[in-house]
This record gives C-alpha cells, structure tokens and sequence, in this order.
C-alpha cells in the first residue's frame, strides 16, 4: 500500500465526527489491504509506531521540523515564511502542505512500509549525534511527498496527529471484519484489555485467529488494570460484597504492574512486527529490556501503560533477586520518607521522575513497591483464578522472597462486620494513607473493568462530596493581573462520558495554586495545546476556552459540593448537566488516562448521595 493512499483514509477520519462513518472507513481499508499494512496503520493511526508499552518515541519537535522546513525553503528558493505560516495556521500539518505545493515534485511513491521502516529510523536514532540523524532521516523521506503525505507524516512525527479515532473504533471496525457486525466486540474488548496492542489485535482478527478461548496474559505485555468503583458508606460495602470479604490499604502512589521473565525475541511476540526493529541495547539504540543486558527480564509499566522501567532501578534490582521464573504483580509505587517514617504525597513521589537523574533517584526519592494482587506466575495465566487464590499465590511469591525494604506484599485483612471495618478503615487514615479497597474473595481479574467487586472507601467520605474526582483538563483561559506571567489563569476540566466516548465540562479551576504549581502547568499544557476544539469534547460555547488542549492531562481536584449546572455538560439529563462548586486543585496531571478519569456516571451517583444520606 502506497502512503498516500493511507493519507486519504487519515483525511476522511480527520473530517468526520461521526463514530459509525469512521468505523466504515477502516473496515473498507482494512478488506482491501495486506496484514502487514493493516498492523501498520493500527499504530500510525495512533501516531506511534507501536503499541503505547513499548519506549518508542520520536522525539522530533515541531521546532525541528520548521528548522527542516527552512532548509528546504532555502534549498529550492522559494519564497515563504514557515515560521510566520505556523503562527497563521497554528497546524504543522498544514504548514507542510502550504510547504510542498510548492515543493513537491515526485509525489506518491513512498510505501507505507517504507514510511514505517523511516519512522523507526526516528526512534532509534540516540546518543551523540542524533538530532542530526534524526533530520537526515525526516529531509531524505519528505522529498517524494505530496502535500497530504506531508502534512500527515508531519503531524505524525511531532506527535500532533489526534485524529479523535479511538481504540473502541478501532475495535468495532475489527468487529465488523471478523463477524460482519460489533457482535464480537465484547470478544475483541477482552484481548484488548489483556494484550493491548491493536497490531496485533488486527492481525490475529483478519486472519480469524480470534476465537472464544479466554486471553492470557503476556510477560511484558501489561495488562489494563482492574478499576475500582466508589461507594458512599460502610454499610454500602456489606450490601455489596457480603458478610465476608478482603480489604486492603489504598496508597496515594503511583499504580503500576511489575513483570518478570519478560523476552521480547521469544515465539509468544512473532507476530508483533515492532519487535524487528527493536534494538539490542547497544549505545546506539534501544534496549529490549530498558537498559543493560544485566537488567534484562523485568519490566515496569504504569496505569497508563507507560514503560517506567529506568525510573525504578531499585525496584528492579530487588525483583531480579526474587526466585520465581515469570510473574506479573499489581502494584502501587509509593514515596517513603525514611526521616519522619511516613508516606509521601503521590507528587512527591512524581519528582523521581521530574526532577532527578536515575543515579541520584533512589538516595534522593526512596519508594516502595507495595504489591497487592498477582496476574501471571510462572507461565500460568491467573485471570480466572478467584481473588481468594490469587492472594494465596501472591502470599507464596513474598513467603519465597530475600526480605528487603522496597519490595513488599501488601497486608489484606479478612472482614466479617461493619464494626471490623470501620475500624480497619480507621487504622489506615491514621497511617497517613488514603483509605482502604474492599474486594469480593471471588472473581477472576477483569482487566480494564470497573464494577462493584472492588470499591474504594477515602478519608473524604465524611466530607458532602464524598470523594476527590478526576478531571481531564480540556483548555485554559488567560489570566489577568499577576497571572499573565503565566499565560492562564483558570483551567477547564471535564469528565469522561463512557457512552458516548465524550469529554464533558463539569468546572473551572483556577483558585488555590501556587505561583510555583502554575509555572509547572504552564509548561506541562503547552505540548497540549491544539487550534479547534477536539471532537470529542462536549462544552458549551459559553465555556469556550481561550485555548484548547488534547485531551492528555489528569487532575484530581476537591470541591465544597456538586451542583445543577445550566452550562456545564457533565451528565446532561433533561438540559441541566452537573457542576463542581469552589474547586480547589489537588494534584496536577495525574497518571491517568482520559478513560480513567471520573465518569459522568460517576458523578451523578455521587450527586445523588447527598439525598440519601
């Protein structure tokens, strides 16, 4: 298949905002082209080259690309401005389109494989030098561009692609292929949540390879995390999981899964073509295994599927000594402040990441693993396995384990009565932690599931709001006074409507944050910021942002209540949404997926509670 012809599947997407006509244009591409190009256009139409767990940027900035975009104006001795059409456009992609209608002279030749195959030249180019490999690699490919495959593959390699064509589209397209309907998504949802790579996903659905047999689990291949569901008092915990059932401390840190025995060159990933251009860890490229040879076989991923494998080292070391073969643990990083033997905030623990070298991390941030629930163990998928056994199996790992001070098993305590759970929760609070999560003994792992087999009990329940919620943050207004050294002064937060795949506005935020928290939003929204509103954000036009953002960022905030708002689109029942009342910024960009913050439903649930307590 021919780039261009991919382009004009990206243009079609790009100019509809309809869900079924984007899952008809995948589903004519997908039919008429080969596998190999179908596993490709899964990730580009992510803008990635590969699935989200696997370290493969490109780190090309739009700044880079117009420093390209100038060689070729001075090459060619043509008469126009990049950096003045960027302002006026506020799109690289049409920027390079403007560019080569008058640059372009051999257009349409560049297959999409020889495209991937430059993309990956991007990734892998590091160390000394690169940037100039990088540009090398970006010039020697944008010569036989048309302007649409300029402007896509632009966008593509400055991360700016957002189509708002997501995974969930993707899966009914694949539905349709497999069955002729969405019939099979539930099917298809499944294998996602345990192996979330749509290549692959493709592949296996093309060639009917998908079949009723439950998914396993793969070593390396991070599973969606199980989500918890909240509820509004003690006794609501008994209603729903009964006289007797596990509960087990809630940690404000960093969740995340820890894999051992993990080998990206065995068979298991033989259908995975990212795996070929994967480098070997030498200095000039990637390693398999996020750092040295040494290191390889343990992997470190977050909620958001994230490779954080470097940032933890000391959480490494101490894995490597544990003696099972393979194993996948769900776990919660936290900050350990050995001084005053407590806790730290989950943005303390952020700044191991933010603001310290791997060298100087584990001196300068001590943390903790604190392991809470077991997926695989030793090549045995425990997915089906009820929780009950799943913690016997987990307690066997620990009972096996060198005793150190990183990595540890979390406590879970058997509840029988709401007196015993009071008190439980009560002992936790008073640790410094944020609450507890009480879970049904049975039910296997569901995988990127939220349902009422585990539920989460805070220290804010006793407040009206009963709980923190999770915004994503959809745009910014400009600030006044002492707030324009920041460029902002309120930001837009919404929820996450799981029916229609929408981001609604539910508060504006902007009391409460320091001088020192805005320079760190200001820096952080500016690699969001986009020209139009993204067409799966629902706001109404009085709430119009003066700038917009993708929808990357996840905040949790607290408020005095929750309101009927006439212009706020949270939950939207009978032209009155909801709204959060005095909002006051907790912490700034979470590790959350848009999808995992707050829903919509959530939030009225919540707003309910104040009736019925």
């Amino acid at each position: 298949m021919l780039f261009s012809d991919f382009s004009l599947l990206l243009e079609k997407i790009e100019q509809t905002s309809s869900r079924n006509e984007i899952t008809e244009f995948l589903v004519e591409f997908i039919s008429k082209s080969e596998i190999r190009d179908v596993q490709i256009a899964m990730y580009l139409i992510q803008g990635r080259v590969a699935p989200l767990f696997v370290d493969s940027e490109f780190n090309f900035s739009e700044k880079s690309l117009l420093k390209v975009f100038k060689d070729l104006v001075r090459q060619e001795k043509i008469s126009i401005n990049t950096d003045q059409l960027r302002n006026e456009l506020g799109d690289i992609g049409l920027v390079a389109s403007e560019l080569f209608n008058k640059v372009s002279k051999s257009r349409g030749k560049k297959s999409l494989h020889d495209v991937y195959e430059n993309l990956w030249s991007l990734t892998n180019a590091v160390g000394t030098g690169s940037q100039a490999k990088k540009t090398h690699h970006v010039l020697s490919i944008l010569h036989h561009f048309s302007p649409l495959e300029a402007k896509y593959y632009s966008r593509i390699v400055a991360g700016k692609l957002r189509l708002g064509a997501s995974d969930r589209t993707v899966l009914d397209s694949l539905s349709f292929i497999f069955g002729g309907d969405k019939s099979n998504r539930d099917l298809l949802d499944d294998s996602y949540g345990v192996d979330p790579d749509l290549g692959l996903i493709a592949y296996n659905t093309v060639l009917k390879k998908t079949s009723s047999k439950k998914p396993m689990p793969t070593v390396g291949v991070p599973v969606f995390p199980r989500l918890v569901e909240r509820v509004q008092s003690f006794e609501e915990v008994i209603d729903r999981l009964g006289d007797e059932f596990f509960i087990q401390p809630k940690f404000d840190g960093l969740r995340c899964q820890v894999h051992k025995g993990v080998g990206y060159k065995f068979q298991t990933h033989k259908s995975r073509i990212w795996i070929d251009y994967l480098k070997d860890g030498s200095e000039s490229g990637m390693s398999l295994f996020g750092g040295s040879e040494e290191e390889s076989g343990v992997k470190i991923f977050s909620r958001k599927l994230e490779d954080l494998t470097q940032m933890f080292p000391d959480v490494v070391d101490q894995i490597k000594k544990m003696p099972q073969k393979s194993f996948i643990l769900d776990c919660e990083v936290v900050g350990w402040d050995e001084k005053v033997s407590r806790f730290a905030t989950f943005q303390e623990t952020m700044t191991r990441k933010r603001k310290y070298a791997v060298s100087d991390a584990k001196d300068a941030v001590p943390v903790q693993l604190h392991a809470f629930d077991i997926i695989e163990l030793n090549g045995k998928s425990l997915i089906p396995a009820d929780l009950e056994d799943r913690i016997k199996k987990l307690k066997n790992v620990f009972a096996q384990a060198p005793k150190n001070h990183v990595v540890k098993l979390v406590q879970t305590t058997r509840i029988k009565s709401v007196k015993a759970l009071h008190s439980e929760f009560e002992k936790a609070v008073s640790l410094g932690l944020e609450g507890i999560i009480a879970k049904s003994l049975k039910g296997g792992y569901q995988p990127g599931k939220r349902n009422f087999e585990w539920l989460k009990l805070k220290r804010s329940m006793d407040k009206k709001l009963v709980d923190t919620v999770d915004v994503v943050i959809m745009g910014y207004y400009y600030g006044s006074g002492k707030k324009v050294d920041f460029g902002m002064g309120a930001l837009l937060g919404g929820v996450y409507n799981s029916e229609t795949e929408t981001i609604e506005s539910v508060t504006k935020i902007g009391t409460g944050i320091t001088d020192e928290q805005w320079r760190i939003i200001a820096e952080r929204v500016k690699l969001c910021e986009v020209e139009e509103k993204p067409k799966k954000y629902s706001v109404s036009k009085e709430l119009y942002p003066d700038v917009w953002l993708s929808p990357e960022i996840v905040c949790a905030v607290e408020a005095d209540e929750i309101t009927v708002s006439k212009i706020h689109r949270a939950s939207r029942i009978d032209g009155a949404g909801l709204a959060l009342r005095f909002p006051r910024l907790l912490d700034f960009d979470r590790d959350k997926r848009p999808e995992n913050a707050t829903w919509s439903s959530e939030l009225r649930s919540m707003y309910e509670m104040r009736f019925s307590r």
